[in-house]
């Protein structure tokens, strides 16, 4: 009879092994971990290179590429991944409008840089790097709103295998400048401006049977615009929650303190790219289940599964913080470990949270939802102006602790409610 029994488990255990599913999120995280390696030794090998206040320079830039491309991105590309998911023979129509989307907006950067730069507002960037960040929100923008029809279209595996094949060929590109000593921080700026334009271009050729009109559907984008206003608005919400904290530190502390917190911030969000993964793959999934409980119950096994995996990578990358932080600085690693520490507590609860909200997300976005993140922002913002000068860049830390686990409790509450 045990006998029976295991050889039912043991033949159960393979068929779940060999299912589409499960097959879909081993490949993706396999290729994601090559990605990952090599995004993390050229992250290693740039960081050791800057001193903190170029590589603080360097975040901040980063930032406003961010800070820009969330602003104009309407939640197309969030979107883009719902649409193709539903309904795929509209991909074409996706991706030409992207392209000219994306066009625009670039347009759109540059006159806004050049008001700004002649009303005197911008002052921290040189004509160089405002060129780089202009082309840069284009790519990607780029980047995102046609990476997400592949992924709608369940196309993540070729997705990842991209990345993974450009991320490579970016290591070389990283260590031989490296070894010839001619890594600084305009080199830098210009590899993250050509990377995300090297995967468009390659993406692009993949899928160029999807290219037979280059026309603008105008009302299909209309239609495609819908869906995307309010997680347009959820986008917002959390940028500031995850990357006001930067502003921040450029306004009241300086470069130094700001290039310590953003190595940490960067080692911590790649160590939690197990759940960038689980919630990319999963929403699409819920899309094409049918009743709402079987949404919940598949959404609720993905985020327990997602915690455990999270607790257990945090955990010893708590533990062992100041060895992984030496790694990426090559001075003064100490003065990052509270820093690093708490932002590992933070990102646990935002990264669980990441998961689990896919649900609401397939279910149509509850307006609630964004009240959620709105409290959550404003939480963030109101510490972080009036508390960051004295307590520093640990505050910082301490504030996206409580403004990612308030999000954490609220969402997870909405998501068992509904």
């Amino acid at each position: 009879m045990n006998s029976i029994r295991q050889k039912i488990n043991s033949e159960t255990f393979f068929q779940i092994l060999q299912s589409a599913n499960v097959q879909n999120l081993l490949k993706s995280i396999f290729s994601r971990i090559i990605a990952l390696i090599s995004s993390l030794v050229c992250s290693i090998l740039i960081t050791r290179s800057l001193n903190l206040d170029d590589r603080g320079q360097l975040s901040f830039i980063l930032a406003t590429v961010a800070l820009f491309v969330v602003f104009s991105n309407l939640g197309i590309v969030n979107a883009n991944i719902f649409h193709a998911s539903k309904e795929p023979q509209n991909c074409p129509k996706l991706l030409v409008n992207s392209f000219w989307f994306a066009l625009f907006v670039l347009l759109l950067t540059i006159l806004c840089i050049a008001i700004f730069q002649n009303a005197g507002i911008i002052k921290s960037f040189t004509n160089y790097e405002l060129f780089i960040i202009s082309f840069s929100v284009f790519a990607n923008l780029s980047l995102l709103l046609f990476k997400n029809i592949l992924i709608g279209d369940n196309k993540i595996n070729k997705v990842n295998i991209i990345e993974s094949v450009i991320k490579s060929f970016s290591l070389v590109a990283i260590v031989i400048l490296f070894v010839l000593n001619k890594i600084d921080l305009h080199v830098c700026v210009v590899y993250y401006l050509l990377e995300p334009l090297l995967t468009i271009a390659v993406f692009t050729f993949v899928q160029r049977e999807w290219i037979v009109n280059l026309r603008f559907d105008f009302p299909y984008f209309k239609y495609n615009l819908k869906y995307g206003v309010r997680i347009y608005f959820l986008s917002l919400l959390g940028f500031l929650i995850m990357k006001a904290d930067v502003f921040f530190i450029k306004r009241f502390l300086d470069n130094k303190q700001l290039g310590i917190y953003a190595t940490s911030a960067l080692v911590v969000e790649n160590l939690g790219f197990i759940a960038s993964v689980m919630s990319t793959l999963l929403l699409p999934r819920l899309i094409r289940i049918e009743g709402v409980r079987e949404r919940f119950l598949v959404s609720r096994r993905q985020t327990f599964i997602a915690s455990v995996v999270l607790l257990i990578i945090y955990s010893v990358a708590f533990v062992f913080a100041e060895f992984i932080l030496s790694i990426f600085i090559k001075s003064n690693a100490i003065l990052g470990v509270n820093v690093f520490r708490l932002l590992l507590v933070a990102n646990f609860f935002l990264s669980v949270q990441s998961v689990n909200v896919q649900f609401l997300n397939s279910i149509g976005v509850p307006s609630r939802l964004i009240l959620y993140w709105f409290i959550a922002s404003l939480s963030n913002i109101i510490l972080n102006f009036f508390f960051i000068k004295g307590y520093g860049i640990e505050g910082a830390a301490l504030f996206s602790v409580v403004s990612y686990f308030i999000i954490y409790i609220l969402v997870f509450l909405k998501t068992n409610i509904s």
